[in-house]
């Protein structure tokens, strides 16, 4: 896995997964301007013969998220979204919160040298730079907003 820079006439269009790992309360307008981004990049006709990016979000309109009534959100995520640490790149945004918790701890363990579950963008970066570290993610970007 990991991205490759591939050769610019071997006509072979590479496929980027991007996680965009955030909580929604507080950070509503940059998650829109990922979106956004991500897009355009798309869009761009140099970029969009030799790139596809696929932005894994949650909260995307087009991929229809199920959540299991008494389930774990975050195991739905990662079933029908994917994994942070099985993508080219993970984006970390936040700006009050790091989203709600991680109360399987069984399933999600705690945070090292804490006495809490994860949160679960904190979680989610995490999971992104074991990825980077495993060499399976490329990497790993953190935006705070910090204008409220």
């Amino acid at each position: 896995m990991g991205v490759g820079m591939e050769n610019e006439n071997s006509g072979r269009v590479q496929t980027v997964r991007i996680f965009l790992a955030s909580p929604q309360s507080d950070t509503a307008e940059a998650r829109a301007a990922v979106v956004k981004a991500v897009r355009a990049i798309g869009a761009d006709p140099v970029y969009g013969r030799r790139f596809k990016l696929d932005l894994l979000r949650w909260d995307d309109e087009m991929r229809g998220l199920m959540f299991e009534a008494d389930g774990s959100p975050q195991e739905d995520i990662e079933d029908q979204i994917g994994k942070p640490n099985d993508c080219e790149l993970v984006i970390g945004l936040f700006a009050h919160t790091m989203g709600g918790f991680l109360r399987d701890t069984e399933r999600f363990g705690k945070p090292p040298g804490k006495d809490r579950p994860w949160h679960c963008t904190e979680w989610e970066i995490a999971q992104g730079l074991a990825g980077k570290k495993a060499g399976r993610v490329r990497s790993v970007w953190l935006y705070r907003d910090q204008r409220r």
